[in-house]
């Protein structure tokens, strides 16, 4: 889908997504049809659900030749947490780090939020903006 928007020549999309894990995902679709992002939450859902690739971030900077990451964004609906679990774990190391995270889910809580932040912490990244919503947090490192 993304790939056939109408994107600029030299913006590259991969048919794979990002997970703490090499291998196959299950997304599970959102409540509401209209919007389009799917989630690693289990959900009870009207739509099917999607199975796709995934691959840790360290597997994906090796396929593509890359050594360092100046900024990192994420938004992947519920998968930050392990995401991130995996990637301090693996002694990769950011410049920036912007991500959305999704404690309001009841599934999730806040508390998922507030382990993810003190781990980041402990490795030297610090927050430096908040979004109004309080979902989107942005991180500098002191380790880079």
């Amino acid at each position: 889908m993304v790939a056939r928007s109408g994107l600029p020549e030299l913006f590259t999309v991969h048919d794979f997504g990002v997970a703490d894990y090499d291998g196959t995902c299950r997304f599970f679709p959102p409540a509401n049809p209209s919007y389009v992002s799917h989630s690693v939450i289990k959900r009870e859902t009207p739509g099917p659900v999607l199975d796709a690739p995934v691959h840790r971030l360290s597997t994906i900077m090796k396929m593509l030749g890359h050594s360092a990451i100046h900024v990192l964004k994420m938004d992947i609906e519920g998968a930050e947490y392990a995401v991130l679990e995996d990637l301090l774990s693996s002694e990769i190391r950011f410049d920036q780090l912007l991500v959305e995270f999704h404690h309001r889910w009841v599934s999730v809580g806040i508390e998922k939020t507030q382990k993810a932040i003190g781990d980041l912490n402990r490795v030297g990244y610090w927050i430096f903006d908040v979004s109004p919503s309080g979902r989107e947090y942005s991180f500098k490192g002191t380790a880079t």
